[in-house]
């Protein structure tokens, strides 16, 4: 244009300088319906160049234009219209920016200006809007689109959504995306697939996650699924290019057609970046699509350590937790509750690591789960082949009671010369075996002597300041090769942690937090690995924080409850120690454990969380050594109580949950 105020037209350059401005200065805009002769004023051809590259000559097909107080003004983009999708990505994204799919000032859902403006009050505003549907397709996005999900509506996943090579889908907080349990196009189940070179921006909050779950799940409402209701859709899977034990360096993920060119996983970018998922919850999923071939919550394939997965749950799943098929992704703050198989499973050579880890197991029998850890090794039998050594640090494994008649639930299960790595981590509450030596499920042959790569080759640091607590019996370790790797266990100490409440009802009684004076609230190994956090404490959470409240299901679903910090045992020095088993209590009957150094006099008290005293035993004289009291709790309200136990050296406590 020209200089209105001294009659000059403007230096050749337009603005700055149109060198200076890459096309991204007018990017993806949308001009309808001006006067064709004046769409560009100017002598500067870089200026009409840079506009017309980007600039859409196109009806936006808005609800409704209107200059005058007769409630025909909507600005809202009906369904159908170019405005909704095609927006740019802006290079430089300021802290508050909101990224959108759409382009305008309106999206199809909100008119933002209602209610309070002006235009509003007399009467120019409509609401003539077409909405657009919900539904995603594999169809909604190709190959080198972008996708953006935003929190003004839920999302419904309609059978298997591939994000392809070079697409992105961006998700807002608080976004909502649920899939059909039976899709209308064929595929068996509803999943969210983002395939080698694909790419998925997933970046919730604590205040307001973005939640994966079923069609069925009701959000408005806590009562309507329960912990045990999975198979509602599918899951989540992320496809990289980061290394795969298996021959070829390439495989196809399971659950998806082997004939399916978007589901192969692996290659050799072992830094590769296939997005972020950040506060996600993934809940109820799990479909079976045959015999032995279900949907993982959160299946990673080849996923590289560019990838950043922190703060992210899977609750009530079908089959595993999240598996890794091989690649370098590092996860941190990660919630598995309540799945059907494994916690956290492991193939094909995983190299990568994992700290502040979660896990708790159902107590119903039909429910229980496998192993906190199933770990496998490569699947690459050409000679001299990689093997990569995952490594766990700060984990808490909370299994579904050492007396749950489902034996399979094991802690952590080693096979097919798997390499694994455990720091300072608790595992409490298990009925099968700690640490199992396993076999191999698919060819029924034991493991190699030698447990895992060689345990020659592992120094005692690759089990490093581990505590285990209230394991079936006679079940601490299983496998050939006891004397190797019982070695390498020299530093696991079967002990009561201090967790400050453990249960597997929504009750409010699960708080994984440490007491403060607790032996897991130090003792801590000192990683020797970058990108680690040196932690004193040993578990998932330390004696003040739970890094899960906000924007997890057993938040919402009333599984956590900020319980007292109260001294779970006596001191070393005292020696006395107590456990509470079963726990929850099912039958009425709460037996205690005790251990006792010397004789002493005994006087047991339970208290509610209130502070009452509602139960009193005196047990006068007792002998050192191992006793089991059973404490009559029928006549007890459902909920979380403090057992004292005053001998003559002190006062001890542990929390019971009553199930009555």
């Amino acid at each position: 244009g020209e200089d209105e105020e001294d009659e000059n037209e403007m230096p050749t350059g337009g603005f700055v300088n149109p060198a200076d401005l890459t096309q991204t200065a007018f990017a993806n805009n949308i001009v309808f319906d001006n006067n064709n002769a004046r769409f560009i004023e100017g002598a500067d051809g870089g200026f009409n160049a840079l506009v017309n590259a980007s600039t859409e000559t196109v009806d936006p097909l808005l609800a409704g234009i209107s200059r005058v107080p007769n409630g025909q003004l909507d600005p809202r983009p009906n369904a159908g219209s170019p405005a909704l999708s095609g927006a740019a990505i802006p290079t430089n994204i300021e802290e508050d920016f909101d990224i959108v799919g759409y382009r305008g000032a309106f999206n199809n859902r909100e008119n933002w200006a209602a209610g309070w403006t002006a235009m509003d009050e007399y009467g120019y505003f409509g609401d003539l809007v077409t909405e657009a549907s919900n539904v995603i397709t594999d169809a909604s996005i190709n190959a080198g689109e972008t996708l953006v999900l935003d929190n003004s509506q839920e999302w419904v996943l309609d059978g298997f959504v591939f994000v392809e090579d070079g697409a992105e889908l961006i998700i807002q907080p608080g976004t909502v995306i649920k899939g059909l349990q039976s899709p209308n196009t064929g595929d068996l189940t509803s999943a969210l697939i983002i395939s080698r070179g694909g790419k998925i921006t997933a970046e919730g909050n604590a205040n307001n996650p973005i939640i994966f779950t079923g069609t069925g799940d009701d959000l408005s409402t806590i009562d309507d699924v329960a912990a045990t209701d999975n198979q509602l859709w599918g899951g989540v899977i992320i496809l990289g290019k980061a290394f795969v034990g298996e021959n070829g360096g390439t495989d196809n993920i399971e659950g998806i057609d082997s004939n399916e060119p978007r589901g192969i996983y692996g290659g050799s970018e072992d830094d590769d970046n296939s997005g972020t998922l950040k506060y996600v919850s993934i809940r109820h999923g799990g479909a079976v699509l045959g015999a032995d071939n279900e949907i993982n919550g959160l299946t990673l394939g080849g996923v590289g350590s560019g990838t950043t997965i922190d703060y992210v749950e899977i609750f009530g799943n079908k089959d595993d937790g999240i598996e890794f098929f091989g690649g370098t992704v590092n996860v941190t703050h990660a919630v598995v509750a309540f799945v059907g198989d494994d916690s956290y499973d492991f193939d094909e050579s995983y190299d990568g690591h994992l700290q502040y880890i979660f896990s708790i197991q159902q107590f119903v029998d039909a429910s229980i789960g496998d192993h906190a850890i199933e770990y496998d090794g490569t699947e690459d039998n050409t000679a001299n082949a990689f093997q990569g050594v995952g490594r766990v640090y700060n984990a808490t494994f909370i299994g579904p009671g050492a007396n749950a008649t489902d034996t399979k639930a094991d802690g952590i299960t080693l096979r097919k010369g798997a390499a694994l790595e455990l720091w300072n981590s608790i595992l409490v509450d298990i009925p099968g075996y700690t640490f199992k030596n396993g076999e191999d499920e698919e060819d029924e042959n034991e493991m190699p002597t030698g447990g895992f790569v060689n345990p020659a080759d592992l120094t005692q640091t690759a089990f490093a300041n581990n505590i285990v607590n209230n394991i079936n019996a006679d079940r601490y370790f299983e496998g050939a090769d006891r004397t190797n790797f019982v070695a390498l266990l020299t530093s696991t100490v079967d002990t009561v942690p201090g967790i400050r409440g453990i249960s597997t009802l929504p009750n409010e009684g699960l708080d994984p937090r440490l007491n403060s004076s607790a032996v897991a609230n130090r003792g801590a190994a000192i990683p020797v690995e970058a990108g680690v956090d040196t932690v004193s404490y040993r578990g998932a959470f330390d004696d003040n924080t739970n890094w899960a409240l906000g924007w997890t299901a057993l938040d919402e679903y009333q599984y956590f409850g900020l319980l007292t910090n109260t001294v779970e045992y006596a001191s070393n020095s005292e020696g006395v120690s107590v456990n509470a088993y079963p726990n929850p209590v099912l039958n009425g009957v709460a037996r205690l454990q005790l251990e006792l150094p010397t004789n002493t006099n005994l006087l047991v008290n339970v208290f509610s969380l209130t502070g009452q005293n509602v139960l009193t035993h005196n047990f006068n004289r007792v002998n050192a050594g191992t006793h089991n009291l059973d404490l009559n709790v029928s006549n007890f309200q459902t909920g979380m109580y403090i057992v004292a136990i005053q001998t003559g050296s002190g006062t001890v406590t542990r929390k019971i949950n009553v199930n009555n």
